[in-house]
């Protein structure tokens, strides 16, 4: 059952009908919302004081993402995790982000060099000193990413692979559970040292490193939250569902 205050954003006002896509998207990438929690038309259609037309329409673009699916004769269901999409998706964004870093390491200038240092401090210093949740870490993660395509030119590939990276971006959220934040900064360190000496092979390297670290990650997951993933039987209890399922799993606080 849909909770009464499914998003964050959507507690400070009523969204118009034509917001109700990138809400609901958001709250499933996000982990607002547990995978394999049932939803339905109705509940949707109260809670966004909405007609059935816009919702519908929202959630027939979400099953098109493969983030919900429709159950016929009960309503919709957020998609399990797929490991296998996943591993593709990481894949695509693998092989197009090892040609953007390997241009920005060779045609970089000073400029870029710095804004990508000050990007990576920004991540150092919420490890150290910042406040928030784990999604406020991936966005400044996400952010340093996208710094490399932004400079060559090639920030429509980078959208491109966010809208089409569902189920990565929610298995990297999960991995801010089981991973140490510093490796991850560590790992941000040996590409942008890479970057300064011109070393594309470098960076193409690290990259590979800091990207594939999630397929040691998948097995601890599994095995923690089994009832979030595609192929097995546990299913959430209720106590799982709800409002802000990433902080009632495990506080959603660093570490």
């Amino acid at each position: 059952m849909m909770e009464a205050n499914l998003t964050e954003q959507a507690k400070e006002r009523q969204l118009d009908s034509m917001e109700i896509y990138p809400v609901l998207r958001k709250a499933i990438l996000d982990l607002y919302v547990c995978p394999g929690t049932e939803l339905s038309i109705r509940n949707l259609c109260e809670y966004y004081h909405a007609g059935r037309s816009p919702v519908r329409d929202a959630v027939m673009r979400l099953q098109q993402e493969g983030l919900v699916t429709i159950l016929p004769q009960r309503g919709i269901m957020v998609s399990l995790i797929d490991l296998d999409i996943e591993a593709q998706e990481r894949y695509m964004r693998l092989a197009v982000e090892t040609a953007v870093t390997r241009d920005f390491a060779v045609r970089h200038t000073t400029d870029q060099l710095r804004e990508a240092e000050r990007l990576l401090q920004q991540q150092v210093d919420w490890l150290q000193h910042g406040e928030g949740d784990y999604r406020s870490f991936l966005d400044l993660d996400d952010a340093f990413h996208e710094y490399f395509y932004v400079a060559m030119g090639q920030d429509f590939c980078f959208r491109t692979m966010q809208q089409s990276g569902g189920f990565y971006r929610r298995m990297r959220l999960l991995c801010c559970q089981v991973q140490q934040m510093s490796l991850n900064l560590e790992q941000h360190g040996l590409i942008l040292q890479a970057v300064r000496t011109g070393d594309a092979d470098g960076v193409a390297r690290a990259l590979s490193n800091h990207l594939q670290k999630l397929d040691y990650e998948e097995k601890e997951l599994q095995e923690k939250y089994p009832y979030m993933f595609k192929g097995t039987q546990i299913r959430a209890s209720a106590q799982h569902l709800g409002v802000d399922f990433l902080r009632a799993v495990y506080g959603g606080q660093k570490g």
